[in-house]
């Protein structure tokens, strides 16, 4: 196994080590794919991650789920209420569009 983090042996890597590290082996994550900017703690992103990851618990490739949190946010379906104001006939067919 090849070491990448820290410069001594015995020297405990950051948390931001060991996700930057994870990040460059292993890609980005289903957030960033779905375009979600997770950079403050604010509600509306945090709704999008919470759609996500309902998506993605949803029988359907990981891709699927990925494009289908795109086109809710590109519906401009951001927030709670913003979903709340549109009907199951607009969002069936932005989600089986996607």
């Amino acid at each position: 196994m090849q070491r990448t983090l820290g410069a001594h042996p015995r020297a405990t890597p950051t948390q931001q080590q060991i996700v930057d590290a994870l990040l460059e082996r292993h890609g980005r994550t289903y957030a960033t794919e779905a375009g979600i900017r997770l950079a403050r703690n604010t509600p509306a992103p945090l709704f999008q991650l919470l759609c996500l990851s309902l998506l993605l618990s949803a029988r359907i490739s990981a891709d699927a789920a990925v494009t289908s949190s795109r086109a809710l946010r590109d519906a401009g379906w951001t927030t709670p209420d913003k979903l709340a104001e549109s009907t199951w006939r607009q969002r069936t067919d932005v989600l089986n569009r996607s």
